[in-house]
């Protein structure tokens, strides 16, 4: 068991526990460390592992990965993409600008990935070759050793990253849960001069009402004093001269 279980770490950079090596030589008689390292593809790290993998100190004080490791993609997205989606945009939206984005060379992923312990940042400078999609939450990829690290963040490119496959069942079920656009916002057009219906101003309720009134009631008492509606001088003041006392004083 301790056998496999180093194999499984010097060969393909990944800390499995002696527990998931032990289950896996339940259900198959004397598996090998490709076996093992394969199984462990398909499962979530934070329950395959038992120890951080990740530098133990800040990624700020690096300049560079020290050794290669398979991490787990905890989330990913296109950061020239909108966060929400608006509801009214159609199916064909998705595909039309995914295919242009890959035209353009103008997709820019940023990635979190794990190693089931803890967490680090991945972001692209440039489109890269090696994703031909998205990766989704759950899939693995090897950051080779000496992979760039700048402001605490691993810099991707072709040479460092290579993309494992996998996934996880649970986490998929997830992203598919916090996708779901059933909350996205819906265009609301902007309408001018249309009265309030009766049945929102029943809805108000007896307040609305009383604000009306209150309303009213100070417009019909200012115009009275002769204001006008904001506060200004009225018609009350029209041809009347500013009461001065040195407006007939002799020159």
């Amino acid at each position: 068991m301790a056998a496999l279980h180093e194999e499984v770490r010097t060969r393909y950079h990944i800390a499995v526990c002696t527990r998931f090596v032990e289950r896996v030589c339940v259900d198959t008689p004397s598996p090998t460390a490709e076996f093992i390292y394969k199984m462990a593809l398909n499962e979530n790290l934070k329950d395959i592992t038992d120890v951080c993998t990740l530098p133990r100190v800040s990624l700020l004080q690096l300049n560079s990965l020290p050794c290669s490791l398979v991490l787990q993609v905890s989330s990913s997205r296109d950061v020239t993409q909108p966060l929400r989606p608006c509801l009214d945009a159609s199916e064909e939206e998705p595909i039309l600008t995914a295919a242009f984005q890959k035209n353009l060379k103008t997709r820019l992923l940023r990635l979190v990935l794990s190693d089931g312990h803890s967490e680090v940042p991945a972001v692209e400078l440039s489109t890269l070759s090696v994703f031909r999609s998205i990766p989704v939450p759950g899939e693995k990829l090897l950051v080779k050793e000496g992979a760039e690290i700048k402001n605490g963040a691993i810099i991707m490119t072709d040479d460092c990253v290579v993309p494992l496959g996998g996934g996880v069942q649970q986490l998929k079920k997830e992203v598919l849960i916090q996708q779901s656009r059933s909350d996205a916002p819906r265009f609301q057009p902007l309408r001018f001069g249309v009265s309030t219906p009766a049945g929102a101003r029943a809805a108000a309720g007896p307040l609305s009402d009383s604000f009306d009134r209150d309303r009213g009631g100070n417009v019909g008492r200012a115009r009275g004093r002769g204001l006008g509606y904001r506060g200004g001088r009225g018609s009350g003041y029209r041809g009347q001269r500013p009461h001065n006392h040195h407006y007939n004083r002799p020159q």
